[in-house]
């Protein structure tokens, strides 16, 4: 509301106008600024999840571990991987930001 009320009053004068686009365009920056940080997180991200798939794929292509391992750790790390690819399928969203 204030906003508004302050907009009246210099509806007029130049100067507040371009002081209220001038307010918009560092709002539109900040922004920018934003949404570029979170693209270069949401980078991050992906990166150590594909890693984090090639420590599971590692450990499943070894046989003996793949023998040895008790039933319940090997099912919680397939279903942790399964959860990771599903995760990097994100990559492509991320890349078409860039």
């Amino acid at each position: 509301m204030d906003f508004i009320k302050s907009t009246r009053n210099i509806q007029n004068n130049q100067s507040g106008s371009i002081c209220i686009i001038a307010g918009f365009t560092v709002l539109f920056r900040r922004k920018r600024r934003e949404q570029r940080a979170e693209l270069e997180r949401l980078k991050k991200e992906v990166a150590k999840v594909e890693t984090d798939i090639g420590h599971f794929e590692k450990k499943f292509s070894n046989e003996n571990f793949v023998k040895n391992a008790p039933k319940d750790v090997l099912e919680k790390d397939m279903a942790k991987n399964e959860e990771l690819k599903h995760k990097a399928g994100l990559k492509d969203s991320v890349s078409r930001l860039s």
